[in-house]
């Protein structure tokens, strides 16, 4: 293909020259003329392991070239990728300013150009920046219209700083965010030999999910850090305590926990994490990411009750007082408190769960509901589906029904009846407890 690429920082000229190396043909545009004298002269502007190497080969192919003339440029292609900077202001608000740039930098040549063109933003910009800043941009500007003149995609790349050339060549997945699937046709064409799933997304679910996985990254360091800390300071070895935690490719590397949902419960979490913090305290360490988890968990518990406020009814039920399916331990459960705190308010509360057998409700076993909770549990519970809902008037839903459930469940279910939806369907695990 015929690509022109606009921004050659170190993203711009790993993709650039690791595309010329698969044989398409790579004009990279730039304002900074040192960038593109030395990829014309066949060397890297960036510091990247065998990118020097890359950008001569694709010189002497004649595959890459460079040039501060947008206009040729785009002339020349069928697709431009979009790789300039984003950086953060002072105040972590993303500048947009060189993004924008680029846009207004092509928008004449995209005037006047007679055939159908494919933009691609490469670079990291927060939801929205697409559909709300950039394509009115290149609207405003151009006199054309998205989708029916040109077409403009999202694709994240994820390049790390020394690795960058193998994880271009080894990506996880290639993302491409789209309005309509013809729109990302020239992208998938572009990425297709790369030996990595490519998943067809919208435009902000693209720009969201690489500010998803650094945060993850960012979340993983704070947590290996944290876990060090604590280990050290009780004479542990850190690093051999994370390779045991990394061994547990069944829970812990794994999709599992990672699903939003409901609020975690049940007797481990919460417990086990009060004593890690409580002993830490004795320690002189007070680990700020661990002693959030528990904060955070209550104030998602918040947004569920403020939910069910909002919608402004009185009778509510909840299908399940456990997040965890097959469980009929309530022990912590997280729906129980907010029962009792919509009891206190007024509201009438019903409840259905099909894991907890009605005879023990009838004779509440203190192993299973602690605390004094069988009378509320018998107050509140029902052994019938069919009634819960059928006088409910919101619905909230911790986990999933069994499958011939959730049919009676669907043909019970009424249009003018709220369903807040806290169960993950489709087979998916929710969160455990």
């Amino acid at each position: 293909m015929n690509v022109s690429l606009f921004g050659l920082g170190q993203v711009g000229c790993v993709t650039a020259a690791c595309l010329a190396r698969d044989g398409h043909r790579i004009i990279g545009v730039d304002r900074n003329l040192r960038r593109v004298e030395m990829i014309n002269a066949g060397k890297s502007p960036a510091l990247e392991p065998f990118l020097d190497a890359l950008i001569a080969q694709g010189r002497q192919r004649g595959l890459l070239e460079a040039t501060d003339d947008p206009e040729y440029a785009l002339h020349e292609s069928e697709i431009s990728l979009l790789c300039v900077g984003s950086p953060a202001k002072e105040n972590g608000q993303i500048d947009t300013f060189q993004i924008e740039q680029a846009c207004l930098d092509l928008s004449p040549a995209l005037r006047t150009l007679q055939r159908y063109h494919t933009i691609v933003i490469r670079s990291t910009v927060v939801p929205g920046t697409t559909e709300n800043l950039l394509i009115p941009l290149l609207e405003g500007a151009t006199g054309r219209s998205a989708s029916r003149d040109f077409a403009v995609c999202v694709n994240p790349e994820f390049l790390r700083e020394g690795t960058a050339v193998a994880d271009f060549d080894s990506p996880p997945y290639t993302i491409v965010g789209q309005n309509r699937e013809t729109d990302g046709l020239p992208v998938r064409r572009l990425f297709a030999a790369l030996p990595a799933p490519l998943f067809q997304v919208s435009l902000r679910m693209a720009e969201m999910i690489k500010y998803a996985n650094n945060a993850f990254h960012a979340l993983k360091v704070a947590f290996a850090n944290e876990m060090g800390m604590l280990s050290q300071a009780m004479g542990l070895d850190g690093q051999e305590l994370m390779d045991l935690l990394c061994a547990d490719t069944k829970l812990n590397l794994s999709n599992y926990y990672l699903r939003p949902g409901a609020p975690f419960g049940g007797a481990c979490l919460s417990k086990d994490l009060e004593a890690v913090l409580f002993h830490g305290r004795q320690l002189g360490l007070q680990p700020p990411l661990l002693g959030a988890i528990l904060p955070s968990n209550e104030q998602h518990q918040e947004r569920v009750l403020d939910q069910i406020r909002k919608a402004a009814r009185r009778n509510i039920t909840f299908l399940g007082l456990t997040a965890k399916k097959g469980s009929g331990d309530l022990r912590g459960s997280a729906f129980v408190t907010m029962i009792r705190e919509l009891l206190e308010s007024g509201y009438i509360v019903r409840a259905f769960d099909e894991d907890i057998p009605w005879d023990s409700v009838r004779t509440p076993d203190p192993a299973i509901f602690p605390d004094g909770l069988g009378p509320l549990i018998r107050d509140v519970l029902s052994p019938s589906l069919q009634e819960s809902v059928r006088l409910a008037e919101v619905i909230i839903r911790p986990k999933p029904l069994s499958s011939a459930r959730e049919q009676e469940f669907l043909a019970l279910l009424r249009p003018e009846q709220t369903v807040i939806e806290l169960a993950h369907q489709r087979g998916r695990e929710g969160p455990q407890s």
